[in-house]
């Protein structure tokens, strides 16, 4: 899984057709094949501050999605910026989820490496 990040600060008078335009990209690109989901965050200390996040299948699909017409959106979005954008792409390893924490959380818990340890 691929997780693309863009991190920008959109100024209040062009937050609205910031934020219609985002609307339009999130359903384009979560009707993509390989996209794994879409998030919008806003910064709960900085509303000028948004994420974007979006989970791609493979490093292929991702790629298509970058040369699609769709992706210029996100390039008219980023040039809106009123601060340099944060870019990432980063590979993402599944660990677990709740049983993770349980695990860790648990009163005896115990740690186990490959070598039985």
């Amino acid at each position: 899984m691929i997780l693309s990040t863009v991190r920008l600060a959109i100024s209040a008078r062009h937050k609205p057709e910031v934020l219609r335009t985002l609307r339009v990209l999130m359903g384009h690109t979560t009707a993509r094949a390989g996209c794994a989901g879409f998030s919008l965050l806003q910064d709960l200390t900085n509303p000028e501050i948004l994420t974007i996040c979006d989970w791609w299948v493979t490093r292929e699909d991702l790629d298509a999605h970058i040369r699609s017409a769709d992706y210029r959106l996100l390039l008219a979005v980023i040039d809106l910026s009123v601060t340099p954008p944060n870019i990432s792409f980063d590979n993402l390893e599944h660990i677990g989820g709740l049983e993770v924490v349980q695990a860790v959380r648990a009163p005896q818990c115990t740690i186990q490496t490959d070598n039985g340890t």
